[in-house]
């Protein structure tokens, strides 16, 4: 009984991957009659959409009363829009949107404390972990067919691990 639940499970995870690639092909090819890249998008408008549940401290919080986030990915991707020279811009969803809303376009990437498991990499990109705990790793998502943005997120989160800033936000939001 159990190896049938494994290997249903196993299933549900490659189709559901199966169709979010599907969907990530024609989400890329309707991109590409103006923009080649997703990088090319952001810049363009000059405003980098992030994902994110607002409710997973320490990495993100959204404010409601002040309508303000915070947290440690929120610092993130400031610094990273700063690095980028655009804007930044949240938008709230349920943390079982994170990954349709990046697969859609709803918003570019997500950037929520999401955690890398093969589920994730199987249906969407992930950048390389920035902050570890117990052997997770915390990761920005992003559409799997963005190969450069991917090697782009990889080199600005390994700058901002040789320049100390990632130990900065950890210290300021997790402790030591």
């Amino acid at each position: 009984m159990r190896r049938s639940v494994v290997n249903t499970k196993s299933l549900l995870i490659f189709f559901i991957g199966l169709i979010f690639l599907i969907n990530f092909s024609e989400v890329k090819a309707q991109s590409k009659n103006k923009y080649s890249s997703l990088m090319e998008y952001v810049l363009d408008k000059g405003v980098l959409t992030i994902g994110s549940t607002g409710e997973n401290l320490p990495f993100t919080h959204y404010d409601a009363i002040n309508e303000k986030w915070e947290g440690f990915d929120i610092d993130l991707a400031h610094l990273l829009g700063e690095k980028i020279g655009v804007k930044i811009n949240f938008v709230k969803v349920r943390e079982r949107a994170l990954i349709s809303g990046v697969a859609t376009g709803e918003f570019n990437i997500a950037m929520s404390g999401i955690k890398r498991t093969i589920s994730h990499t199987l249906i969407s990109g992930m950048s390389r972990g920035y902050v570890y705990d117990d052997k997770e790793e915390i990761a920005i998502l992003l559409p799997s067919f963005e190969k450069d943005f991917l090697d782009y997120l990889n080199a600005f989160i390994s700058e901002m691990e040789n320049k100390g800033e990632l130990e900065k936000l950890k210290n300021k939001w997790i402790g030591s």
